[in-house]
């Protein structure tokens, strides 16, 4: 297993420029549900900085962390060209943050926890820092409720991203999220359409990956058929790949 850091450290300017990282309508969904009031906000695994642009205009500072340093200079390049002086961006691993208990009103990690070798603690760590009565917002990719579907999907994921560790299925995370003293007010599991191309290109597979992975997902079959929904051929091929949007509160 590659580290995350490695991995995507040359990669971080196509992350910015990701259509699917940087879906405006997305973004704007999130935060309309997590409703901030006004106060700190912490992204978690920012990436490129998408999720921090998105919750900046609502919160009085929004700390965006992240493991992989060329990432956080992007974010913070992207901040100032926005004129979003509220960032500021600080290196830290998810299950380890470097903050006092109670530092933030809301939590926000977004396509990212698949990459944690430590989802649980990561989990503790959010409440940790959470105020009383703070909110936490997930979104990620989710596994496949049948096993060796989910085996096989995990495959594909980690052909294509060597730091890919798994993809949790939505009951698992309801079941964590629940397990480390948060309460789940909010979720609701869509499948996302993705090309193969564009997908392949941002992790910049090469060959012989990159023709594997094309042909597991569109010679796929069963459960995993049923889950990617592929369409199309070769570089034309579209699949699916589900992400869950879950909302949860710290109690007061």
């Amino acid at each position: 297993m590659r580290d995350a850091k490695e991995q995507f450290g040359p990669v971080a300017e196509r992350y910015l420029h990701s259509a699917s990282h940087g879906n405006e309508a997305e973004l704007a969904f999130c935060v309309k549900l997590a409703n901030p009031k006004g106060g700190p906000v912490l992204d978690v695994a920012t990436g490129p900085g998408h999720t921090a642009f998105a919750f900046a205009p609502y919160a009085s500072r929004v700390v965006a962390t992240d493991i992989t340093p060329e990432m956080l200079e992007v974010a913070a390049r992207e901040a100032a060209k926005r004129g979003l002086k509220n960032i500021e961006t600080r290196i830290a691993a998810a299950e380890d943050l470097p903050f006092p208990a109670e530092s933030f009103e809301g939590v926000t990690c977004r396509v990212a926890p698949h990459h944690f070798r430590d989802t649980e603690q990561f989990l503790l760590e959010v409440r940790r820092v959470l105020i009383p009565g703070g909110w936490f917002l997930l979104v990620d990719t989710v596994g496949i409720d049948d096993p060796f579907a989910d085996e096989a999907l995990g495959e594909i994921e980690f052909e294509r991203d060597p730091s890919h560790v798994r993809n949790y299925t939505a009951y698992r995370w309801l079941t964590m999220v629940a397990a480390a003293g948060l309460d789940v007010e909010h979720h609701e599991t869509i499948p996302r359409p993705h090309n193969v191309v564009a997908w392949l290109d941002r992790m910049n597979v090469e060959e012989p990956a990159r023709s594997r992975i094309i042909d597991l997902i569109g010679h796929s079959n069963g459960w995993l058929k049923e889950y990617l929904r592929p369409h199309g051929f070769g570089d034309d091929l579209t699949f699916h790949l589900h992400q869950i949007t879950l909302l949860a509160r710290k109690p007061s």
